[in-house]
């Protein structure tokens, strides 16, 4: 007997999911560092990976309406409709952009915020990878079929 795969499919599912990996294993992870005296760039050196790596489960875990559930999806597929990736990769490039634009302003007017170059580093990590991931996925959905087939897993 082959064993079940964990899948999300319904909308407060992903809900769920979203906000426990950004709010109790992003912030209280970075509590954690904080309350033990870590610094700041040591704790991002940890933190950024794990951010990532709940980003990339979650779309491996997330299904769509109509999509298989049983199937892994490809490595590349972030998402179930090429509309969805073009729209999430966009609100992240568009993030970048703020991003570049604030950062040079606040340093031509001697107005850094940012203590370090991993905070900077991060900063563009956490809208650039997702960015180039989304728009991948959008890229290679064009020619992806429309699924059809329903398999049994696991679904919240």
């Amino acid at each position: 007997m082959q064993p079940r795969a964990l899948r999300i499919t319904t909308w407060w599912g992903k809900l769920l999911y979203v906000f426990g990996a950004w709010f109790v294993a992003g912030r209280l992870l970075w509590w954690m560092f904080a309350s033990i005296g870590t610094p700041q760039s040591n704790s991002l050196v940890i933190l950024v990976p794990f951010d990532l790596a709940l980003l990339v489960v979650g779309a491996r875990i997330f299904r769509g309406s109509g999509e298989p559930v049983a199937p892994p999806r490809p490595w590349w597929k972030m998402t179930a409709r090429r509309k969805l990736s073009t729209v999430l990769g966009i609100i992240f490039a568009v993030s970048a952009a703020w991003l570049t634009l604030w950062l040079v302003l606040s340093f031509a007017l001697g107005r850094a915020v940012h203590n370090s170059i991993a905070e900077i580093v991060s900063t563009f990590v956490y809208v650039l990878v997702p960015a180039f991931l989304y728009l991948n996925s959008a890229a290679r959905l064009k020619s992806e079929p429309k699924p059809d087939d329903f398999s049994t897993a696991i679904r919240f």
